[in-house]
This record gives C-alpha cells, structure tokens and sequence, in this order.
C-alpha cells in the first residue's frame, strides 16, 4: 500500500505529492500554469536530500529515506507533471 503526503505551503512554492509505494519513492510535481520543464532543477544531494526548484519558485528540499538508491533515479514529464522516481535499495 503506498503512503502519500502532499507538500506545499505559500504562494511561490511547487505542489509536490510524494508517495512510497513498494519499490520505489515518488515525487510528483505539478508545474504551475506557464512555467516550463526546461525551467526545472532536479538534483541530489549528497545522496540525503532531493532538491527541486523552478525559476521564480522557492527551492524544495526533501529528505530520503536511507533505503533510497538515488543513483537509480529517473524523471519523465506527462500532462504537466514531473514524476521523480527513486527506487528502493535491494
């Protein structure tokens, strides 16, 4: 069963749904009307923490879990949405 939690708070900050479902953990996040994939940074840092930000929009920092295997991660943009998936370790 997957566990889900929603992260957004005030006017200049990306709605992001992060998800842990059996393999892997999830970070969808909804580009705001007008803004560009181009625009988006995604990185990992220090293989603790997710980073994700967009020009104009405040940087979000999300802290892995220690069985996340960052180096797997992959992103694919659909429907104005950005998944971020990170898989599990063995």
């Amino acid at each position: 069963m997957a566990q889900q939690a929603l992260h957004q708070t005030g006017k200049n900050t990306l709605h992001v749904i992060q998800e842990e479902i059996f393999e892997a953990f999830v970070f969808s996040v909804i580009l705001p009307d007008g803004a560009r994939v181009e625009d988006m940074q995604v990185q990992v840092e220090e293989e603790t923490t997710l980073i994700v930000s967009l020009q104009g929009y405040n940087r979000q920092r999300f802290e892995l879990s220690p069985k996340a295997h960052p180096d797997g991660i992959n992103a694919s943009f659909k429907d104005g949405t950005l998944t971020i998936t990170i898989p599990k370790k063995a």
